[in-house]
């Protein structure tokens, strides 16, 4: 728990859960389930998304989202669990944060991903009733939290690529896919916004080298 922030990791990681009237109505869950309902909200809104399953020595075994807003030409990373979030302007279409970092120049990878990383605006305590700033609800585990995550993205995202190209690790998914595999259990929604599933698995990433500390 202590090495990895204090936060229990899914080593497992376990698939969406096929009854999504179930998992929209509770309050539970992990971080696959609070990636699935981020993606929903964003089928609402219109905004593309993918769920992307990551599991390295820096993120150790966490789900979050890709995401594009063609309205803002802006592609995203969302982290409900962890309330971090990133965002880039970007002239291509339907692209998110993670293609936009892998089309950079090796060395300007940390201050790409630093330079944009910040918590969500506000959390909600529901026994307070309350809304309030991230500060008040723990400054120095998203602190902790936030420098695992930039080291991640920064250093191992060619290492994600190549087990996503080879097969050795479940590669991102979108609603769109789960429904046409006849795994979504929800009358009436049909989502029509996803990101491609494979324009990661375009990118050649050369690596890079992890600080030492």
């Amino acid at each position: 728990m202590l090495r990895v922030n204090g936060s229990l990791p899914i080593y497992s990681v376990r698939p969406f859960p096929e009854h999504l009237s179930e998992l929209l109505t509770s309050r539970d869950g992990n971080c696959a389930d609070q990636t699935f309902r981020l993606l929903v909200v964003l089928e609402l809104f219109s905004v593309k998304g993918r769920a992307i399953r990551w599991h390295t020595p820096s993120i150790e075994g966490h789900w979050f989202v890709g995401a594009f807003d063609e309205q803002e030409g802006r592609a995203y990373y969302l982290d409900p669990t962890n309330n971090l979030m990133a965002s880039v302007s970007v002239s291509e279409k339907n692209i998110d944060f993670f293609d936009a970092l892998s089309s950079e120049p090796l060395g300007n990878r940390l201050k790409f991903v630093a330079g944009r990383m910040k918590s969500f605006p506000f959390l909600y305590d529901e026994a307070r009733g309350l809304w309030m700033p991230q500060d008040e609800w723990a400054a120095d585990n998203y602190v902790r939290v936030r420098d695992s995550t930039v080291t991640g993205f920064v250093y191992e995202l060619p290492l994600v690529l190549e087990k996503w190209k080879d097969g050795k690790w479940p590669r991102p998914t979108t609603l769109c896919t789960m429904a046409s595999e006849g795994r979504l259990e929800l009358a009436g929604f049909i989502p029509e916004n996803c990101l491609p599933v494979d324009s990661l698995l375009q990118a050649n990433l050369p690596a890079a080298a992890m600080p030492v500390h």
